[in-house]
């Protein structure tokens, strides 16, 4: 329950729910680690490429600012030149797959690095470089007088009311549904976001756009507004058989979803393949011809090639006796 208006305390700019403030700490694995790593990889390249790819992945954050996600080079040197670097002014700065909010403290005099110190914890960062790494803070969420959005308080969401909206749209005013208080000095960016969709709002083939959140072997985990997250099945990526993921989408980056499937536990399906929705056709692998395997006795040893490892198993390919066509099996 939300606590009086006199003992809130305002979250600071770039402190959203579940950020972690270290989450720009790089992780580096062990020396130790990384020859047991490499002499793995050395010895079985395709079996091992998901765990390799994951020991070199960093922890990512939700996205910042209204459309914030990951960025290519050329975006964000597009994005650098788009206004003037200069002490004082408020910018992102690009870090780990992720633009963070921050301030520009000092720079060069010839104007190709900076200093900057991220909203979030404070740090400061010298030597940026501005081509690549700093862009005009982009504009948060528009809002008007009346209109229905969700506010963060300690970790929570609440259904709340826009009352009031400042000459440059960062902070605001609002009312909240439970209880009527009004609180004043909103930070837009950090603690307004539109009402999530509930079930009965979504059906399937909908498409919407998700930002993903997280990446596990088996798929990519996605906010697409709604009351829980959606997952996106390694199987539909890609049209192209998916071995790692993070070769085909970063925590952070914005994607096009469709609704696949909503479970009777509200568990929601999602497909960055068109084609792959319920029943659908196109896109859809062919299922492999077992057929041949079913004159093969319990009892009998098939020599088989690791094919992909994940959480729960590996896959192997095996090739069953009398064909030259191999077919892919999960040992649990």
């Amino acid at each position: 329950m939300r606590v009086g208006m006199s003992e809130r305390a305002r979250v600071p700019r770039g402190c959203g729910a579940g950020r972690a403030s270290g989450a720009r700490v790089l992780r580096l694995a062990s020396a130790a680690g990384l020859v047991v790593a490499a002499l793995l990889w050395r010895a079985s390249p395709a079996a091992f490429a998901p765990t390799v790819h994951g020991l070199c992945r960093r922890p990512l954050a939700a996205g910042r600012g209204w459309g914030a996600g990951c960025a290519s080079a050329t975006t964000r040197r597009a994005a650098a030149t788009a206004f003037e670097v200069k002490e004082g002014v408020k910018a992102q700065i690009f870090f780990e797959h992720q633009w963070w909010d921050g301030e520009i403290l000092e720079v060069s005099a010839d104007g190709l690095t900076c200093t900057a110190r991220y909203y979030d914890g404070g740090d400061e960062e010298p030597d940026i470089d501005v081509e690549s790494r700093i862009r005009e803070m982009p504009p948060p969420m528009p809002l008007k007088k009346g209109q229905k959005v969700e506010l963060e308080f300690e970790g929570s969401w609440y259904e709340s009311e826009i009352v009031e909206v400042s000459k440059d749209g960062f902070t605001c005013t609002a009312k909240y549904d439970e209880g009527g208080d009004v609180e004043p000095d909103i930070d837009v960016y950090s603690r307004i976001r539109p009402p999530r969709l509930q079930l009965e709002d979504l059906s399937i083939g909908q498409k919407l756009r998700a930002t993903v959140v997280s990446i596990a072997p088996f798929g990519a985990f996605v906010d697409f507004g709604g009351e829980r997250e959606g997952l996106v099945h390694i199987s539909c990526i890609s049209t192209e058989r998916v071995e790692v993921i993070e070769d085909y989408v970063q925590e952070g980056q914005q994607v096009d979803v469709w609704i696949k499937d909503i479970k009777e536990d509200g568990k929601i399906a999602m497909t960055m393949v068109e084609g792959k929705l319920g029943g659908g056709g196109g896109g859809r692998r062919e299922r492999a011809d077992i057929s041949l395997f079913q004159g093969v006795a319990p009892s009998e040893w098939l020599t088989g090639t690791v094919v992909q490892t994940v959480n729960f198993g590996i896959f192997v390919s095996v090739t069953p006796p009398g064909s030259s066509t191999p077919a892919d099996g999960l040992v649990h």
